[in-house]
């Protein structure tokens, strides 16, 4: 979701681009069992899926059935 990068019209710079999120879409039979430097969001579940969104860190996730 974060914005792109600006660029230059005389080639002498650019700015970088927005801050975003990842969205993680899985079945609804599973999830998150452990998170380790992730930031997350609410988790949303219909139509059989669970959506959970990423907002920051650097880290890893455990995943279980539910």
């Amino acid at each position: 979701t974060g914005g792109g990068g600006g660029g230059s019209g005389n080639n002498s710079g650019h700015s970088g681009g927005g801050s975003g999120v990842i969205l993680l879409k899985y079945p609804d039979t599973y999830t998150i069992t452990d998170n380790t430097g992730l930031t997350l969001g609410t988790t949303y579940t219909a139509g059989g899926f669970s959506v959970t969104p990423i907002k920051s860190g650097d880290g890893s996730l455990t995943w279980g059935k539910a």
